[in-house]
């Protein structure tokens, strides 16, 4: 409904109810006119009582011919008197039934007098009886005139209470319409009011919230005049506004994500690349130093055969180049497992027994506890038993590396959907935020004995077994390091 009409209506209805409590007021002031009426009938019919009240008095006094005609006019004129005001003062009934009840008594009562009167006047002298009848016929005539006079003046005044109480009641009845009109007009224009300022509310916030880049927002449509118009227009326009900007943030988040894969390509090239480098290298270099390697170990292990007559220095001098020899081709045998990694040959096997195993090959100092947490319902898992031991042997070795004092270290496994996770947690110093994300890399080390190829070694026999590996560390608080693994099938 258009604003335009509903002010329309607004102005109508407070018409309509103003022309209704008028017709009302009408007829009450209709009714007021009746009362008015009443009571000039009763002032009438109390002036003509009054007047037949006192010839009747005069009769009784003075028994002229006059008198009685004068009371007949009079008589005559009460009847008609009585028959016009009949319907007038239909209200009044029961006064109005007393009234003519007594005023019939009187005439009767002063027709017998007149009567009894004549037939006293052809007889002579004074009949006790007659006389006793005749006062008592004066009597009644003067108790019924003064009956009919207190009638009226009961009936005037019940018509005199009536009036002032229609009168008390029209003005509070005037007053009310008044009050009324005034309280439901004010009413009906608040609502108006209150609808458009709603409306134009909810308006200015909506534009407000899209207008501070909340394009989600739209404004509440609860009409359908000017107001409800403009609203829904303005909701297909944010609508269009967020259609556009979801696909210019669908079109920045595509090319975002294709610089990144291309970014994570080119990265994987240069580190394949690389990789290949350092395998050729590494294989190169392993070889050559391998022959010398084995020639120093085999002369030092001569020499030691001999070394005791020379002293007990030659001889800490010759085992301290052995563990140097020993550690070189440590050394060189990660460059070659990392250079010549397998493909493992994948059996199904019990995790939690190669676990067992490897932590009984592991020197875990006396400082340190070695806990396990193993699931009994892991069930059987697809892997090279001796590439996961490798790798197994690699992350404690790391662990009890970084727990420089007292601490514990503690193994679980568990099984979630089709994979089977390794965890392995120490209590020790934690790897510093900076190079968390540096740790995968080949030759990149903060220890300083090793060339950094641990880890490497790790992840390249992981991902062969189309698992993941993922390291979580707290500087301060410890490592936890995720292994997992698919299950066999």
């Amino acid at each position: 409904m258009k604003i335009k009409t509903k002010l329309q209506i607004a102005i109508l209805i407070p018409i309509l109810m103003a022309t209704l409590m008028g017709t009302g007021l009408y007829f009450a002031y209709l009714k007021l006119g009746h009362s008015m009426r009443d009571t000039r009938s009763a002032e009438t019919l109390i002036e003509h009582v009054f007047q037949l009240s006192i010839l009747t008095r005069e009769f009784i006094l003075y028994h002229t011919q006059r008198s009685q005609e004068q009371w007949e006019i009079e008589n005559q004129n009460l009847l008609n008197l009585t028959k016009n005001s009949e319907l007038a003062l239909q209200r009044y009934n029961w006064q109005l039934g007393k009234f003519q009840e007594e005023y019939s008594h009187l005439q009767r009562v002063f027709h017998a007098l007149v009567k009894n009167y004549e037939v006293g006047k052809k007889q002579e002298g004074v009949n006790p009886i007659f006389r006793a009848k005749q006062e008592q016929l004066e009597r009644q005539a003067l108790v019924i005139t003064q009956n009919l006079i207190n009638y009226i003046a009961t009936l005037q005044n019940d018509i005199a209470h009536q009036l002032i109480i229609l009168q008390q009641q029209i003005f509070l009845v005037t007053i009310s319409v008044l009050l009324a009109f005034a309280l439901f007009s004010s009413f009906l224009f608040f609502l108006l009011g209150r609808t458009i300022f709603q409306s134009l509310t909810r308006l200015s916030a909506g534009i407000e919230l899209i207008s501070s880049g909340d394009l989600h927002s739209r404004i509440e449509v609860n009409t359908q005049d000017e107001l409800g118009v403009i609203s829904k227009a303005f909701n297909q326009m944010a609508d269009n506004l967020d259609d556009s900007y979801q696909s210019l943030k669908m079109e920045i988040a595509t090319r975002k994500k294709a610089e990144e894969e291309k970014e994570i390509l080119y990265d994987k090239l240069v580190r394949s690349e690389k990789l290949a480098t350092l395998g050729q290298l590494s294989s190169s270099i392993s070889h050559e130093l391998r022959n010398p390697l084995a020639v120093i170990h085999n002369s030092v292990y001569f020499l030691s055969m001999t070394a005791s007559q020379y002293g007990e220095k030659i001889t800490k001098h010759l085992e301290i180049l052995r563990r140097e020899v020993k550690r070189a081709n440590s050394i060189i045998s990660d460059l070659l497992e990392f250079s010549r990694t397998k493909t493992p040959a994948l059996e199904a096997g019990d995790i939690n027994s190669l676990i067992v195993e490897t932590l009984k090959q592991i020197e875990i100092p006396e400082r340190i506890s070695a806990e396990r947490s193993l699931s009994a319902e892991l069930g059987l898992a697809a892997f090279d038993r001796e590439q996961i031991r490798r790798v197994l042997i690699n992350i404690l070795e790391n662990a009890v590396q970084a727990i420089t004092e007292e601490g514990t270290i503690t193994v679980e496994t568990q099984r979630l959907d089709d994979k089977i996770h390794i965890r392995v947690k120490d209590s020790g110093i934690g790897i510093p935020h900076d190079i968390q994300e540096r740790i995968f890399e080949p030759l990149f080390t903060t220890k300083i004995r090793g060339v950094g190829l641990g880890l490497a070694i790790v992840q390249n026999i992981v991902e062969k077994h189309r698992g993941n590996i993922q390291i979580d560390s707290v500087p301060g608080q410890g490592t936890l390091v995720t292994v997992a693994l698919l299950r066999a099938k």
